[in-house]
Formats: C-alpha cells, sequence, structure tokens
C-alpha cells in the first residue's frame, strides 16, 4: 500500500481477491464466459444430481493447502460421485461442485496486460480426463492454440475487470464450447517460455515501465 506508484505484477491485494474460485466466476460469467454448472455447498443434502448429474468435479473453494508433520499438501481438481461425497463430513467446510466435462481439450491462457499465449495440454497428444496437473510432467506437451480473437479479448479483459496485470487461465474446449474453468494470479509461466512464448522477456519489459 505504501508503493502506490509502483507496477505490480500483480499488486498483493488484488492477488488475493483473485485467489476466490467463486468471484472468478461470479466475474467470468458477468463478462459473458461459458462457465460449468456449479453448485457451492456443504450440504450432503443439496439437490446436486438433479441439477448437475452423478458424476460431478470437485474442488477447494480457494487454494488448498494441507501439513501433516513435515510435509505439505495440494488438492487438485478430483472426479467423483456425488454419492461418495454426499456425507456428514461434507458440513465441515464448503466445496465448489461443478459439472464434469467430458470430453474436453485444455487451454491454458497466459495474460499479460494487453498481450496472451495460449497453448493446449495435452499427454500423448491427446485430450486428458480430468486434471491434467495430476499427470507426470514428461507425458505433457504444450502445443500453441489458436484462440478465438473474441475469447482471447475476453480473457485479456477479465485480467483487466480482475484488477490483475498478469493471470494464468485455465479454459477447456468441448465441441464449440469456450468454457471457463479459473484463473490462476500467481500462475506458473517459466515452463511456457520458448522463443515462440518470449513470456520473461515480455514480463522483464513490463517491470520496467
Amino acid at each position: 500500500m505504501v508503493f502506490d506508484d509502483a507496477q505490480w505484477i500483480n499488486h498483493p491485494a488484488m492477488t488475493y481477491r483473485a485467489e476466490s474460485k467463486p468471484w472468478q466466476l461470479h466475474i467470468a460469467a458477468k463478462l459473458g464466459f461459458d462457465i460449468p454448472k456449479t453448485i457451492i455447498t456443504n450440504d450432503p443434502t443439496a439437490p446436486i444430481e438433479e441439477t448437475i448429474g452423478k458424476g460431478v468435479a470437485v474442488k477447494s473453494v480457494d487454494t488448498l493447502l494441507l501439513r501433516e508433520g513435515n510435509q505439505q499438501f495440494f488438492a487438485y481438481t478430483q472426479l467423483l460421485d456425488w454419492s461418495d461425497i454426499a456425507t456428514s463430513d461434507l458440513c465441515s467446510a464448503p466445496v465448489v461442485i461443478q459439472e464434469a466435462i467430458s470430453p474436453k481439450l485444455d487451454l491454458r491462457v497466459t495474460v499479460l496486460g494487453e498481450q496472451a499465449w495460449t497453448v493446449a495440454v495435452t499427454a500423448d497428444d491427446k485430450a486428458i480426463e480430468g486434471d491434467w496437473r495430476l499427470k507426470k510432467k514428461p507425458e505433457l506437451a504444450y502445443p500453441t492454440f489458436d484462440l478465438p480473437l473474441d475469447v482471447e479479448q475476453r480473457c485479456i479483459e477479465l485480467v483487466r475487470t480482475m484488477g490483475l496485470v498478469y493471470g494464468a487461465i485455465d479454459l477447456v474446449v468441448s465441441g464449440d464450447r469456450f468454457i471457463f474453468i479459473e484463473i490462476n494470479p500467481t500462475g506458473e509461466w517459466g515452463w511456457l517460455d520458448n522463443p515462440e512464448r518470449p513470456l520473461a522477456k515480455a514480463i522483464a519489459a513490463a517491470l520496467q515501465k
């Protein structure tokens, strides 16, 4: 707050706010993104099967880190049956329940200011069922993907609307739908940096302004 004339990528307060998945979905929907059917609940009697289906994607409301002794664990999106989740344990904390989109192709859109770089995420040249982060890194490939201009501009607008300069956006393509999944305001980018996608140079140039 003291360095109000600094070029933040991103400002800490904006980063903290942008980590909230419900707020991400709210802003994305307002901007016209297609978003998955979603219910956020800790009620095991919620009408999930009637509104979303038996098979669902489950994720935390915010970034989830767990500790057990000296070990730290990170929670990924899980594809589960609602019947396995709808127990009394669910009352402990709310979770995000979404439609499980299949088939789908994962996209990562890295936005910096008015620039955007898009890749598909594949394993053995095929689309991935579930959360691609659970795959072993050597299996993954990130070919450049030509995102429709209107979708790319909406991604840039999303980052700007959320008060960010940088954002790593996860989309999926299913049929003719480009579906917003989430945005990470601190998403890693080094693994995508190459001469075709000069992210390091772009970030350095932005910090020099």
